[in-house]
C-alpha cells in the first residue's frame, strides 16, 4: 500500500511538471516575439519623444536665460561678480556665467511671490495683510535661495575632496615608484581615480597640461580653483620637489601621511561635536515624550483624585 502511495505521488509530481513544461506552439511563440518587438518599438519611440521635449524645454530656458540675462545683469554690483564667479568655480560650475546665476535669482525672485499669489486663494487663504508682508519675505528668499544653495554645492564639494585627497595621492605615490613619469601618473589618477569632484579637478589639469600648458601653473591654478590648504600645500611641495630636483614619489609620502593626519582630525572633531548637536533635539523632540510618559499618569491621577 506503501509503495501504490509513492507511486501515485510521483505519477502526480510527473504530470504537473509535464503540463507546466508543455512546449508553446509555434504560433503562440511567433505571436510573443511580435509582442516583445512592438513593446520595445514603443519604448524606444518614448524614449525619443523624451529627448526631443527635454531638448526643446532646454533650449526654451537656454533662450529665456540668453533674453533676461541683460537685465539681470544689473541686479548684481560691479564688486560681486567676482565674488560670484570664483564660487562658481568653487562650486565646479564653470560653464555656468554670472548673468545665468542672475537669472535663477531672478526667477526666484519673480516665481516665488507669483506662486504664493496663485497659492493662497486655493489653499492658503491667508488675509491680506498676510499676504502683503509675505511677498517682501519671499522676494527675498528667492534672492537669497541661490545663494545659499551655492555654498551647500560648495561645502559639499569640499568635503567629498578633502575625503578622496589622501587616496589620490597615494595612488600618484605608487605610479611615480613604479617608474611612471608626472604626467602619466596624472593621466593615471584621471581614468582609475576614485569618481568625484577632485578627479574631476585633476582631468582639467590634465587637459591644461595637454594643450600647452606648464605643469606647474596648472597645477596651481588647480589649487586656486579648490582653496584648500592640504591641496595647495601639496601643489607647493610638489612644485618645490620638481624644481630643486627632489625625490617625488618621497615629498608625495609625507604630503599623504599629513592629509591622512588633518583626516583624522577632522574626524575627531566631528565626532566631539555629535553631542552637543544632538542635545537640541533631545532637549525639543525625546525629552518632552519621556516626561509625558513618566509624569502624564501622575497628573491624570492627581485631577481626577485617584492619587
Amino acid at each position: 500500500m506503501t509503495y501504490l502511495i509513492f507511486a501515485l505521488f510521483f505519477v502526480a509530481v510527473l504530470l504537473i511538471v509535464l503540463a507546466f513544461a508543455k512546449p508553446q506552439s509555434k504560433e503562440e511563440a511567433s505571436s510573443r516575439l511580435q509582442y516583445i518587438k512592438a513593446r520595445k518599438a514603443s519604448l524606444e519611440q518614448e524614449q525619443r519623444d523624451m529627448q526631443i521635449r527635454a531638448k526643446a524645454l532646454g533650449q526654451f530656458a537656454q533662450d529665456s536665460q540668453s533674453r533676461l540675462a541683460p537685465f539681470a545683469a544689473r541686479l548684481l554690483p560691479d564688486n560681486l561678480r567676482g565674488v560670484i564667479r570664483k564660487k562658481l568655480d568653487h562650486a565646479g560650475l564653470y560653464d555656468v556665467t554670472t548673468e545665468q546665476h542672475a537669472v535663477q535669482q531672478l526667477l526666484f525672485m519673480i516665481g516665488l511671490p507669483i506662486a504664493f499669489l496663485v497659492l493662497n486663494p486655493i489653499i492658503l487663504r491667508y488675509p491680506l495683510d498676510m499676504v502683503l508682508y509675505g511677498l517682501p519675505v519671499l522676494i527675498a528668499l528667492g534672492y537669497y535661495y541661490p545663494i545659499v544653495r551655492l555654498n551647500s554645492r560648495i561645502e559639499s564639494r569640499r568635503r567629498e575632496m578633502f575625503r578622496a585627497f589622501p587616496d589620490f595621492v597615494d595612488l600618484l605615490t605608487i605610479c611615480l615608484e613604479a617608474g611612471m613619469g608626472l604626467d602619466a601618473s596624472l593621466k593615471l589618477l584621471t581614468d582609475k581615480g576614485q569618481a568625484g569632484p577632485l578627479r574631476e579637478e585633476f582631468a582639467k589639469t590634465t587637459k591644461e597640461i595637454k594643450v600647452g600648458k606648464p605643469r606647474v601653473v596648472a597645477l596651481r591654478d588647480m589649487a586656486k580653483r579648490i582653496e584648500m590648504k592640504e591641496i595647495t600645500s601639496f601643489v607647493v611641495a610638489l612644485a618645490q620637489a620638481e624644481q630643486i630636483g627632489g625625490n617625488l614619489s618621497q615629498t608625495l609620502k609625507v604630503q599623504s601621511e599629513i592629509a591622512r593626519d588633518a583626516r583624522w582630525q577632522k574626524a575627531q572633531e566631528m565626532a566631539q561635536k555629535a553631542p552637543v548637536k544632538l542635545l537640541f533635539p533631545m532637549i525639543l523632540l525625546i525629552f518632552p515624550n519621556i516626561f509625558l510618559i513618566i509624569f502624564g499618569p501622575l497628573v491624570l491621577a492627581f485631577v481626577t483624585g485617584k492619587l
